[in-house]
């Protein structure tokens, strides 16, 4: 092994070693790259000590070295090793004895030039040992004396051989070396590797995952195609709709329970006023995680192989997705009737609007028209579809005429449930259960956040009964729809106390049909969406209503962009107004040249710019509850912007009524269309602009409407039906109606249809609506209404006559111990008739809705919960003995 030294690099102070040849040479540190050159240290290394050899036992004491005079310097010669020695014989040792230790070999070590030589061994050589090259020969040394005792058995004899001499071997302070920059040129670079390896490598990894995604690709389309041959196979041609994961009509059976559900829930409307569907976790479409909820707690079987759950909702992200259309919506309601069997329970959920038209009730899909019954489906029809299934229990769950306070309605469709469209919705065939989630003079409210109130209130009580120790199902036992509606009720009345009612209604009737459990009959079928008509592309639409896009009237009020997937439009018919190559800038630039565009492109740009909503544009509510000085100040202020653009408007108007006679030479659809949805939206702007600014100036009058209940927590402008406007006014809002009429006349199949009817069944009228003070019940919305989900309900029975003695004994078993004997709490005696009478509002005889003592019980807050519970018979008679007279 070369030979190295020791040396610290002067620029970043790391130890260098370095072979001795190159100690006089320039060379780079790996380090920091500085290039330095070695140079010899003034002072001169102490002298090595002798190397002592390894003592024997009994040995007599070492000599003292004779001192040699310093030799000349002599180049480093190569390290040689030495042929080892022949190894003594071994000889056998005692017990109890240590052995003797090994002796070192020596070996000749080379050494730095211009330093002093290591002295000479002061032991005589042994025999057989050849003497270190270049080296003088120590003197001669007596050889030691014999042992003072007799040799043991086992040990060498007298004059074994000594252990070599260890030669001198430099210490890291001899090898030190001293460093300096050099003034060198710098001629060592680093080595470069090959710089094709990465590439190389990412092309290979590249390469892989395109083989790899082909292979799964194919593998995928192979799995795909066995699965179609199974559930072929497996259907025989009786039911086309079945798969491998639920093979309905293939003679495959299953544990699970015999249920159904068929979800739809339409919020996107495109001429009536939009739902708040909620906003789920994570971007997941909340009345779907509900539908999901309710689907669990009723055992309506959800998994692969036996899925009996089908949603229908437009703002769900499923690969399957189809908007609620009529088509869609009226194929779905009939195979699902058709497929079910005698043995199936079933529940209908329709969240949307509903109206009555013409002593008929009608539900409304997603493009359904105001006052157009063709585009409308008939509660008649859904309700003789369900009449025909051949299902024991029929449920249908109506969550109709939807309001949210906090958007308000714009459009038609969230008026309060008429007293007609009550009675249609309620009248139901023999064998049907019909749940309103509201009653006559009624809406069904909706917040921001979490949609629709009475589907909350479904997965509230769902998480209530999961909490609760009910005993488990059984596939037998129908769904009990009655107490879980009075559930809901009773949650609905205790959250909205304080605000608008909601009453969740039950009508209809029991099936009187009964088939018994049968596991080993077929599965139902799952059936397949309808198919939805195709037409141009989305983008050829956006791409035709790009210029038309305008901000809402309102700030909910915006064009929805899924007008491709709803109207199937002719590509025909679409061919009449493409671009005819005309730049919007070459129009701007010549006027004279396209007088109709350019007015065109001006009143869309200008409406564009000024129509803005909040702080600096269109306010549409106000925090302040009391109007004082500085509330008026703030609505003349905030009347200065309506002004301005209400002036532009004014001047826009007139100048496409200029342009009116060009409109002859103007032979592009698209152009034709576009002016006259510019004309019609300047107009209604204008007349809206006048209508809020009459608003506005209600707040300096102190005509602004007062709170009902409490305090109001500030005012917002809600849309009203009628304006409240100067005649002139109204006058110009209906000319913007009659342009939109005649637009979606000469436009019939297009999206200028569409827009033309979109924005004529908006509502001009502005009216000041409270914002209620927040008021927090006593009771906290926590109510725990008796649920017995899987109990089989019991027909109720008419009201019967119920002594106060039997009542008695239940108060006194229950209540008695925290009011009556020994104590009584919060002024309540229940031991006598007189004590419970004595207490207003506790008892109202004739009403046990109006009864505190019934409400608490229905409420399930009395008896407390470390108490133990009414049972279903005792609650009954209470409430019979109250509706009785409480005699």
């Amino acid at each position: 092994m070369t030979a190295t030294v020791q040396a610290v690099c002067p620029g970043c102070r790391n130890i260098l070693r370095i072979p001795i040849e190159w100690a006089d040479r320039a060379m780079k540190c790996k380090k920091c790259g500085m290039v330095v050159q070695g140079r010899k240290r003034s002072e001169t290394p102490p002298a090595a000590a002798a190397a002592e050899t390894v003592p024997h036992q009994a040995l007599p004491a070492k000599p003292t070295p004779v001192q040699q005079p310093p030799q000349p310097a002599r180049p480093p010669v190569a390290a040689q090793p030495a042929a080892p020695p022949p190894q003594p014989q071994a000889y056998p040792q005692p017990q109890a004895y240590p052995q003797p230790q090994p002796y070192p070999q020596a070996y000749p070590q080379p050494y730095p030039q211009a330093y002093p030589q290591p002295q000479p061994y002061p032991y005589a050589a042994q025999p057989g040992y050849p003497q270190p090259q270049a080296y003088p020969q120590p003197q001669a040394y007596p050889q030691p004396q014999p042992y003072p005792y007799a040799a043991q058995p086992g040990y060498p004899p007298p004059g074994y051989p000594q252990a070599a001499p260890v030669p001198y071997v430099p210490s890291p302070a001899d090898m030190a070396f001293d460093t300096e920059e050099s003034s060198a040129p710098t001629r060592y670079r680093r080595r470069r590797g090959n710089r094709w390896f990465g590439p190389a490598v990412v092309l290979m990894l590249c390469g892989g995952l395109v083989a790899g995604g082909i292979y799964f690709m194919n593998k995928i389309e192979k799995d795909q195609e066995k699965l179609e041959q199974q559930a072929k196979k497996l259907n025989d041609g009786k039911n086309p709709n079945a798969t491998p994961e639920n093979k309905g009509g293939s003679g495959l059976t299953s544990d699970a329970f015999p249920r159904r559900m068929l979800f739809v829930h339409v919020s996107k409307y495109i001429y009536f006023n939009n739902l708040t569907p909620g906003s789920g976790l994570r971007g997941e479409d909340l009345p779907t995680k509900i539908a999901k909820k309710i689907a669990f707690e009723w055992h309506i079987p959800t998994d692969k192989a036996t899925n009996e759950l089908f949603v229908l909702s437009d703002t769900g992200n499923d690969k399957d997705f189809r908007p609620p259309i009529k088509g869609v919506l009226e194929k779905a309601v009939a195979d699902f009737c058709s497929t079910s069997r005698d043995q199936d329970r079933v529940v209908f959920y329709f969240g949307g609007h509903a109206v009555a038209i013409d002593g008929k009730a009608f539900l409304v899909p997603v493009e359904g028209e105001p006052g157009a019954v063709a585009t409308l489906i008939p509660i008649e029809d859904v309700f003789a579809k369900f009449k025909d299934c051949k299902a024991q229990q029929k449920v249908l769950l109506l969550d109709v005429c939807r309001f949210n306070t906090q958007a308000g309605a714009a459009k038609p469709g969230s008026q309060p449930m008429s007293e007609e469209l009550d009675k249609l919705l309620h009248a139901a065939p023999e064998g049907i259960q019909v749940v309103t989630s509201c009653s006559a003079g009624e809406n069904a409210f909706e917040q921001q956040g979490t949609g629709s109130e009475f589907l909350e209130a479904f997965r509230v009580q769902a998480d209530r009964f999961k909490a609760t120790k009910s005993p488990a199902p059984t596939p037998d036992q129908p769904i009990p729809i009655g107490q879980w509606a009075d559930a809901v009720k009773a949650y609905l009345s205790t959250k909205r106390e304080n605000r608008a009612v909601q009453t969740v209604k039950l009508g209809g009737t029991e099936s009187p049909k009964a088939v018994a459990y049968n596991k080993d009959e077929a599965l139902a079928a799952r059936f397949a969406w309808a198919e939805v008509p195709k037409g141009v592309s989305a983008d050829e639409v956006n791409k035709a209503l790009q210029a038309a896009t305008l901000p809402g009237l309102r700030k909910d009020l915006e064009m929805p962009t899924s007008l491709s997937q709803v109207y199937p439009f002719d590509a025909e018919a679409m061919k009449a107004y493409a671009d005819d190559g005309v730049a919007d800038d070459q129009i701007l630039k010549d006027p004279g040249m396209y007088p109709v565009r350019f007015a065109t492109l001006d009143a869309l740009k200008t409406i564009r710019e000024k129509w803005t909503f909040g702080e600096n544009g269109l306010k549409e509510s106000f925090e302040s509850g009391s109007v004082d000085d500085q509330a008026k100040k703030d609505a003349i202020a905030d009347q200065m912007g309506p002004a301005l653009i209400e002036l532009e408007l004014k001047e826009k108007m007139l100048a496409l009524e200029k342009v009116s006679d060009a409109l002859s030479a103007e032979k592009s659809k698209r152009w034709l269309a576009l002016y006259q949805y510019a004309k019609a939206q300047t107009q209604l702007r204008w007349a809206f602009i006048e209508e809020y600014r009459g608003a506005l100036g209600k707040i300096r009058t102190d005509s602004l409407p007062k709170p009902e209940k409490g305090k109001a927590a500030g005012y917002r402008l809600a849309s009203a039906e009628k304006m409240s406007s100067k005649k002139d006014i109204q006058e110009k809002a209906e000319e913007a109606r009659e342009t939109l009429g005649k637009m979606a006349e000469e436009h019939k199949g297009t999206p200028w249809e569409v827009l033309a009817k979109m924005n004529k069944s908006v509502a001009l009228g502005l009216k000041w609506e409270v914002i209620p003070e927040e008021v927090k019940p006593e009771e906290v919305v926590d109510a725990k209404p008796e649920m017995k989900p899987d109990a089989k309900p019991e027909a109720k029975p008419a009201t019967v006559a119920v002594s106060f003695q039997k009542v008695q004994a239940v108060l006194r078993s229950h209540c008695a111990t925290c009011h009556g004997t020994p104590q009584i709490r919060a002024m309540i005696d229940v031991r006598t008739l007189e004590s419970i009478m004595k207490k207003k509002g506790l008892v109202v005889p004739g009403d046990p809705g109006a009864s505190d003592l019934w409400g608490a019980i229905m409420a399930d807050t009395m008896p407390p919960p470390d108490k133990p519970r009414l049972s279903a018979d005792e609650k009954q008679m209470i409430k019979d003995w109250i509706a009785g007279g409480a005699k």
